[in-house]
């Protein structure tokens, strides 16, 4: 949720949704295991705390959804959306072995 605060933060100074790591590191730099994320954000980043999550994001509109996930296991993981026009935020805890259910910020 900290990374969507930063896009809803970044739609609010520059009037669009960022498309890049880069431009979300503008409000707030985001570390992964190899320093500061870059590049696009549909590209997956590996977390610093030894890697053990990947997150990445999809813009749909004004919508951007995020997904953290357990690496190298079927563990569990979060999905998350956020609208950046109204300001609707879902989130949820994916379990392994159960099926999940779709974020929804319309």
């Amino acid at each position: 949720m900290t990374i969507l605060t930063s896009v809803q933060a970044y739609r609010e100074e520059f009037l669009e949704v960022p498309n890049s790591w880069d431009d979300i590191a503008q409000i707030t730099p985001v570390m992964t295991d190899n320093g500061i994320a870059t590049g696009a954000l549909t590209t997956p980043i590996t977390t610093p705390n030894g890697g053990h999550f990947q997150i990445s994001f999809a813009n749909s509109g004004d919508i951007t959804t995020a997904r953290a996930s357990k690496t190298g296991s079927s563990a569990w993981g979060i999905r998350a959306c956020l609208n950046t026009t109204t300001g609707v935020s879902d989130l949820f805890r994916e379990q392994p072995g159960k099926s999940s259910r779709t974020v929804s910020c319309t």
